[in-house]
This record gives structure tokens, sequence and C-alpha cells, in this order.
């Protein structure tokens, strides 16, 4: 479970790196001084007569705002001097609405005779503001399968893995909030999810003439809830400034709980537990105005439970379970439901 949390973490700490930059050379020549300055053109704009090619400059700078933009083009005309050169040429401009928040861009790295040059090169073109609250609050309402992945779903009394396994599948209910701090882009939050599941049987046995001589029952109601705080991290797909498509990423820690009603013939029982959880989950949000969105949620839960609490109606027992018998609360869940977004 810590790999895991490791892990993902590494993920986010590699994908939030703010600027990325790939410089690919033909030639280099004496680099130029920081006060020479770096013109400019665009794809389709004529370039002068006498001009030599270096190579090419790729640049990711992440964030949707214009200082993003202004710091892709300018980090661009810093490699450029590196290489010698005193002009880009843009190749592609892609900007923040393609999955990504960044803007990316390619350019060829230019050294151009400056005495050539009769006409004034125009000066760079602003960027398209996209407007993201710096900070906003998130609320999904979820609901759907849930689907067991420990080895059975019974404490007391498991006669057969033919009555234990239906319970290994249930309605999933839950609930997030998400607070977003970093542009947006990066939060924290807390979650809730509530699975249910039951099975009841009867075994009936028979004498050789066929009449019944013994008939037992068997019920049980399972209930496994989780509730904890969570790392949040958001991937937009933007188009004319609204958000139209968002990915989210959860990973948490917190209280997992454990509680199955049973009667086994004439006896009820209660057995309770609670054990730390971790939780997981990916979920993709498709707007459908500017606050509300349809969503669906594959989210991941896992947990060991160690001891438990069992009352008979008159007496509590506290039973340890040993290390080949601790029960995996371990489940995963698909869901949907709707998500509230704020705004200023």
């Amino acid at each position: 479970m810590k790999k895991n949390l490791l892990l993902y973490f590494t993920i986010v700490l590699l994908s939030s790196c703010s600027t990325r930059i790939t410089t690919s050379l033909i030639k280099k020549e004496k680099p130029q001084s920081g006060n020479i300055t770096v013109l400019v053109y665009e794809k389709n704009d004529t370039l002068p007569t006498a001009f030599e090619k270096l190579g090419t400059v790729r640049v990711i700078s992440l964030g949707l705002d214009p200082k993003s933009y202004y710091h892709a083009f300018g980090a661009a005309k810093s490699e450029a001097r590196k290489a010698g050169g005193n002009a880009i040429q843009v190749l592609k401009l892609q900007k923040p609405n393609n999955w990504n928040n960044a803007y990316s861009l390619t350019a060829s790295v230019l050294k151009i005779d400056t005495s050539l040059i009769h006409l004034p090169v125009k000066p760079l073109a602003a960027p398209d503001v996209v407007k993201m609250n710096d900070s906003h609050w998130r609320f999904a309402i979820d609901g759907g399968y849930s689907s067991g992945l420990g080895k059975d779903g019974s404490t007391v009394d498991s006669r057969n893995k033919t009555y234990n396994n239906p319970m290994n599948s249930g309605l999933n209910v839950g609930a997030e909030i998400n607070y977003f701090v970093f542009k947006g882009q990066l939060g924290i939050g807390i979650n809730y999810e509530n699975v249910t599941s039951q099975n009841s049987s009867s075994v009936v046995t028979y004498s050789s003439p066929g009449q019944i001589l013994s008939k037992n029952n068997m019920s049980d109601n399972l209930n496994i809830q989780y509730i904890g705080p969570m790392y949040t991290s958001v991937v937009r797909q933007i188009n004319h400034n609204q958000v139209i498509n968002a990915f989210i990423f959860n990973v948490g820690m917190g209280n997992l709980t454990y509680t199955d009603n049973k009667r086994v013939d004439l006896m009820n029982y209660k057995i309770t537990g609670s054990t730390l959880g971790a939780y997981y989950s990916i979920g993709f949000d498709h707007f459908i105005s500017k606050n509300m969105a349809l969503g669906i949620k594959l989210s991941y839960i896992e947990g060991l439970l160690m001891n438990y609490n069992e009352f008979d109606g008159n007496t509590t027992t506290h039973v340890q379970l040993d290390n080949y018998s601790y029960l995996s609360l371990n489940h995963v869940n698909i869901t949907v439901g709707l998500r509230f977004n704020s705004s200023k």
C-alpha cells in the first residue's frame, strides 16, 4: 500500500513540472549575448533571403494564463541564443485545449542576416486567455456497482463458498468534496464510500422417506464504509474558455469499517471492526452546463481487517485473527453521478 502511494505521488510530481524544453540542433554557433533581440516569425511569414537553420526547439509550459504563454516563447528565445541563433519561426503552437493544461511550442532556431531586414517584424501576438478560477469547490455524488476482491464476505459460520461468493458484489453509494487551490489543478478533499451486500440461505435435511428432519436458516447483511481525506489533481479539456470535459485523480487514506448483521439458525450476531484503508480513483466529468457535469468514476479501496467484535445479543466477544485469516476488505467500484462546481 505504501509503494502504491509513493508511485502515485512520484507520477504527480513528474507530471507537474512547470516547463519542459527539448532542443535538437543541426549546427551550433557561438552563443549570442543575453541582450541580443531574438525575432519571432509565424509559420507562414516570409523569411529574409539569407538565413541558416540551426535546429528545432520544443517548449511545454504548464499553465492556463498569459504568463505561461510568454514563458514558452521566452524559453525558446533563450535556447536560440545558446545555439547562436537570433530568430525563431513557429512551426506549431498548441494551446491548453487538448487534454492538457499547458502551452506547447515547437519552433525552428534560425540565424539570419539582420542587415537584410527592411520591414519591421510584428510583435508577438497576445494569447487567448483561458479563464479559470484559482480556487473553487467541486461536489460529487455517485451510485453504482461494487465488487469485492477478498476470499469471502463473511466472518461467522462460513459454511460454503456458494453462499459467500454473492456477497462479494453489491451496491455502492458515495460522495466527495474537492477544493482546488493551485490554478484550479491541484487540491484536497474528503471522500465517503458505502458498500452494501446481502445473502440468505436455507439448508434442509431429509430422512430416507423424504420427511424434513431439520431446517437451518442463515442470512447476512454486510456493510463496508470508508471515509478519509485525499489529494486531488485534475486535467481539463477546454474549448472557447469553457471546460467541456475533465479527468479527476484522487488518492487518500482513511477509516475503513466493516459491519455484518448475521443470523445463523435462531441466533443473531452483529460483527463490527475497523482498520486503515487506502483509496484510489480516476473519474471522467462531462459538463452539461458551466457548473454541472455528469460523471463516471472507477475507484479502488484496500484494507485488511485484523480483528473484530462479535455481539450475540448478550455478550460481546473480541476476536483477534491470525496472519492467515485476515479478512480482506479490498473492493473495486464503478459508479456514475452528478458533479457540481462553484465559480466566482
